[in-house]
Order: C-alpha cells, then sequence, then structure tokens
C-alpha cells in the first residue's frame, strides 16, 4: 500500500481509539499498527506510534516500549507520551529529554526560530500533559520520578510551559509546599 494510505489509516484508527480513551484493545489493529511502526517510512512509525498509544491492554504496551529506542526522535516521543500516561516508568528516560529545555534546543533543528520554539514548546507540553494524565488516573509514580525536571520548567521562558509544570507540581500527588515558586512558608 502507498505510504500515504498507511498514514491516513494509522491516523483514522488513532482518532477512532482516542474517542474509545484507552478501551480499544483490538489484537487485528494492534497488530497492523505493530508492523507499521518498524516501517523503514519514519513518518508512517510516528503516526503507528501515535495511534498505537491510544490502545489499551499489553500487547499494545508491549510495542509501545519497544519503540522508545527507536532511531527517530518524534517516534521515541509519541511512545513515550503514551506510556507517560499510563504511568509506565519504561518512558522515564525519554519523558526526562522531553522535559529538557537545553537539549531540545540541541536537538530540535528547525531553521525558523519561531517555529523552533513553538516545537519545543509542543513537545514539552505533551510530555507535562501525559504525566497530569497518569497522575489523574492513580499512576503518580513516573511524576514524582521526574519532579526535578518538571521542577526545572516552572522557570521555563514558555508561559504555558512554566504553568503546565506548576500546576502539575501543585497537584496533590505531587505537592510539597514549601518547594513551590510563591509559596509563602508562614
Amino acid at each position: 500500500q502507498p505510504e500515504a494510505v498507511r498514514i491516513a489509516a494509522a491516523a483514522s484508527l488513532a482518532k477512532h481509539a482516542a474517542r474509545l480513551d484507552g478501551r480499544l484493545d483490538d489484537p487485528r489493529a494492534v497488530r497492523a499498527l505493530g508492523v507499521a511502526g518498524e516501517d523503514s517510512d519514519a513518518e508512517l512509525r510516528q503516526m503507528a506510534v501515535y495511534a498505537l498509544g491510544f490502545f489499551g491492554g499489553e500487547p499494545a504496551a508491549r510495542l509501545l516500549r519497544a519503540r522508545l529506542d527507536d532511531e527517530d526522535r518524534f517516534v521515541r516521543y509519541n511512545a513515550a507520551v503514551a506510556l507517560g500516561r499510563r504511568g509506565d516508568l519504561k518512558a522515564q528516560a525519554t519523558l526526562r529529554e522531553m522535559l529538557s529545555p537545553a537539549g531540545l534546543n540541541k536537538a530540535i533543528t528547525i531553521e525558523s526560530e519561531s517555529e523552533k520554539h513553538n516545537k519545543i514548546e509542543a513537545i514539552e507540553l505533551e510530555a507535562l500533559t501525559a504525566l497530569q494524565t497518569s497522575i489523574d488516573h492513580g499512576h503518580p509514580e513516573l511524576a514524582r520520578a521526574l519532579k526535578p525536571d518538571v521542577s526545572e520548567l516552572t522557570r521555563s521562558g514558555l508561559v504555558s510551559v512554566r504553568n503546565k509544570a506548576l500546576a502539575l507540581l501543585r497537584s496533590e500527588a505531587l505537592r510539597d509546599h514549601s518547594s513551590l515558586p510563591g509559596h509563602d512558608a508562614r
């Protein structure tokens, strides 16, 4: 099948699975996305892994964990965000990479400075949102492990990232009242 058709099919599966909020666990779809996730085309792998992230079940999680070692940064990031939403500690190293402004600034090679900042902002927000979702679903361990990285983002020059990091740190699961910026210890 032409790559564009396969990419569109993966996108369609992602939309359908997202609507079911992780309750879709179709072995045939997971297998097909797993095969697409190993394709030589990075764009197809990115979309397949993105779609897999919305599927429930251990087979999808296993495939996502395998993609954490993908040569393409955005395939790895899609896998880490999906696993992060589940609170899977295997995503920790890649999420840490996604929460590192200095690392992202070196790794993201986009000519336009504004586009580069937008891409970095989107990556950081995706990682923070994944951590918040894991907390909301009762799996705060991953967010706790990455708390120092989240704390660093409270000084981000990107307002949306700074606010998201502060909100995450204020969640009951991560709360340490004395260390929050702007907290009066009285």
